[in-house]
């Protein structure tokens, strides 16, 4: 199903991403179906969770815990994810993404170290991040 954004709402969303608004929020989801809250100041960037998904509840997640935390240039995001587990702690890695358009999105990739809690590892997997947008914030 595909939806349509009216003008009004579409251009309020691509404002979100000129670097010279010195703030807006708008709302994203995950595709496990975390809402997150983008908030913006001049180029800086902040993602955090409203409401996880029950998936990342249970991994550690919690509602205005930071995900992504970076800056925008142009409509290439760079910064870093920011990941919970209650067993592993907080696990950060560097990612790059970029805002698309039609429909609009967020995507971020990066690596992140494979978690052996009890034994150090040097293994990486590639990460993909993809968050559709849902609507400015109230």
């Amino acid at each position: 199903m595909t939806m349509k954004l009216p003008l009004c709402a579409a251009l309020g969303a691509l404002a979100l991403f000129a670097p010279t608004l010195a703030s807006a929020d708008s709302l994203w989801r995950l595709a496990d179906g975390s809402i997150l809250r983008l908030t913006d100041a001049g180029q800086s960037r902040i993602l955090r969770y409203v409401t996880p998904s029950e998936e990342a509840a249970y991994a550690g997640e919690f509602p205005n815990a930071t995900l992504f935390q970076g800056r925008l240039d142009g409509s290439n995001l760079t910064g870093a994810v920011i990941t919970r587990s209650e067993v592993c702690g907080e696990t950060t890695y560097p990612v790059i993404g970029q805002v698309e358009q039609d429909p609009l999105r967020i995507v971020l990739a990066g690596q992140s170290i494979v978690r052996n809690c009890l034994i150090p590892t040097a293994n990486v997997r590639d990460e993909r991040l993809v968050l559709e947008f849902v609507g400015p914030a109230d």
